[in-house]
């Protein structure tokens, strides 16, 4: 299912996080190295705000517990941790979508 996410103004600048509601999803979504990802609103340890936390290059930084992951890619800096749930997002005449599942 294709969801309007925002307006393209909406979106963080480079190297921030910003949080969305898509549907009945909480999304947080990312700008590095000019592009866009957009993933859980939710680290998967222990359920803590990602957009809270820090983005260091493409890397974001869970506020609680210090787990790190890829924006780019949702993998885990520990093997054998869980990855992010991302999300396919895009742009079109100013407005942004993202993919969710259903």
């Amino acid at each position: 299912m294709i969801v309007k996410l925002c307006n393209s103004s909406d979106l963080p600048k480079d190297g921030a996080l910003r949080a969305f509601r898509g549907g009945a999803y909480d999304i947080c979504v990312a700008r590095c190295d000019g592009k866009t990802y957009a993933f859980a609103n939710e680290c998967p340890h222990q359920a803590a705000p990602l957009s809270a936390g820090e983005l260091d290059g493409c890397i974001v930084t869970c506020p609680y517990h210090g787990w790190r992951f890829s924006v780019a890619t949702g993998e885990p800096e520990k093997e054998g941790d869980p990855a992010l749930i991302r999300y396919e997002i895009g742009e079109l005449e100013n407005e942004v979508f993202i993919q969710l599942p259903g």
